[in-house]
Order: C-alpha cells, then structure tokens, then sequence
C-alpha cells in the first residue's frame, strides 16, 4: 500500500500497533515484549507520540498489546504488519534446543470519531476496575471503558489511563480505527478476517521477519536486507521501516 493511499491520509498521522504473541508459549510473549520496547525507543527516536493503550502481561512477557503511534511519517510503520520469527533458546530451557516463537502484528490507520459515521445509539459502553499492579497503582474507580459495535460485533477496551473520561474517548477512537478497516471490505462481518489477514495466522511460513540469535542477525524476508540484531532490539529500525 503506497503511502498516497487514502487509507493512511490524515492531517494527523496516527496508527495503531496490535502485537499479539503467536506460536511459541513463553517466549512468544518475551519475545513481544522485547518487540513492544523496540517499537516505543523508535517512535521516540522519530520525536513521535507512542501511547500504550493496552497490554496483557504473561509472566515476564506480553501475551498482546495496543500501541499507539502519532506524529510526522508515522504512517510507514505498516511494514511492519506480519508474522516476525524469533529463533533462540529460551532462557528457561535448560536443553539448549533453538525454538522457533512467533509475533503478529497489525498496523491500523487511526480514525477519529468525527471522521466516522458512528451511530452511538448501536454502541455499548461499559465501565470495569481495571487490574493493576497493586499498592499505590492499584485501580481503586471503574476506569476501564469497554466499547462494543453491536452490529458487527467488534469491540475496544482500554485501560491504561486513570481517567475514564479519556479511557472512554480512546476506547471510542480504537473502536471506529478497527470499524474502519474493516471498511475497506465493506462488510463487518469480515472484519475479523480483514485483521487476521494483516497480522496473519502467526505460523512461521507467513514471517515477514526472522530474528536470528544465534547468528546475531535480522533477515527482512520481504527486501532480502540483513542487520545486526541488537541494534535493531534496541529500536534502530530506521533501515528496515524506511523513511
């Protein structure tokens, strides 16, 4: 998709980064959360927003999480949309096997509310305690909004801010980000199938990327370009997203 598309035109860039840990267990979701910090250290580098709307832990990992993304250039980010491989051991394996894990993600253009012909009237929202870490961060109000299109079915929830007010306008925005991409099909019963189509099914015959530890090397299967692989952990991702 060029970046002239309509899909990505906006007087405001912004997108929204989906990560969900795919085939591989534990070190799935390890592997997402060192993803998910790669992403974050780029966007600052870029001098662009990042907000962290959602995220699931798993243990020392991230089962799944909702970043999102605006400022200048921002849109580019959709390459990243796919399955990235990860082979190495698993600090928890003791065998010394290489395993091979998963991450899919998926790159959504934000829609505003406004921008979007969102009848209210076929929304559910819901209030809920979010679960924190407990002590001082402990949610102590119903702050976490969950919006849900009735229609189709599909539905945000956010939590990641203590005020419900702005929990509720990002839910909302999440919400017609995700309505909107399904209308690039122009059915929302194929909304679903829209998404799972960008991030894939998670195995590792749909990789866009591999992360190769053992040879110390990201290989972008798509350009045949070949890097070193912390620098690219620690968020240089300039020549693999392009400018």
């Amino acid at each position: 998709m060029s970046k002239s598309s309509p899909f990505f035109s906006q007087s405001k860039e912004a997108v929204i980064l989906e990560l969900s840990a795919a085939m591989g267990g534990i070190d799935a979701a390890v592997f997402a959360g060192e993803l998910l910090r790669a992403y974050m250290r780029y966007a600052s580098a870029c001098d662009w927003q990042a907000e962290l709307l959602q995220i699931n832990q798993a243990g020392a990992g991230v089962r799944s999480a909702v970043l999102r993304l605006a400022g200048r250039g921002v849109s580019r980010m959709r390459s990243e949309a796919g399955t990235h491989r990860v082979q190495r051991q698993p600090a928890n394996d003791r065998t010394g096997r290489r395993h091979t894990s998963a991450v899919t993600v998926a790159v959504l253009p934000v829609q505003q509310v406004t921008q979007f012909n969102l009848d209210m009237g076929e929304v559910k929202l819901e209030t809920f305690r979010s679960s924190g870490p407990g002590g001082q961060h402990m949610q102590k109000t119903e702050s976490a909004v969950r919006a849900t299109h009735l229609p189709s079915g599909i539905s945000a929830v956010i939590s990641d801010d203590r005020s419900q007010h702005r929990n509720r306008q990002r839910a909302l925005e999440l919400l017609v980000t995700r309505l909107a991409s399904g209308a690039e099909i122009k059915r929302h019963d194929r909304i679903a199938a829209e998404r799972r189509s960008m991030k894939g099914s998670g195995h590792i015959a749909e990789r866009v990327r591999t992360y190769a530890y053992r040879d110390n090397l990201v290989i972008d299967h798509r350009s045949g370009m070949r890097l070193p692989l912390q620098p690219v952990l620690d968020g240089d991702l300039a020549a693999l997203v392009g400018s």
